[in-house]
């Protein structure tokens, strides 16, 4: 709301109409973006078990 009153009074409205948009595009984008974060977590936390199982010593080596 301070946004508005501050863009919009100096502009005659049009930086009210700019925050809006801009508030819109925020809560459009923010949806993806936590989709984005959600799969890039599983594709970290599928590498570090990858990681994992590399550095952690296989029963058949430990016999050889």
């Amino acid at each position: 709301m301070a946004g508005m009153v501050l863009l919009g009074v100096p502009t005659g409205g049009i930086g009210a109409i700019a925050s809006w948009i801009y508030a819109a595009y925020g809560m459009a984008e923010s949806p993806l973006a936590l989709n984005n974060r959600e799969s890039r977590l599983q594709s970290l936390m599928n590498e570090f078990q990858t990681l994992g199982n590399l550095l952690t010593p296989n029963e058949n080596e430990e016999e050889g």
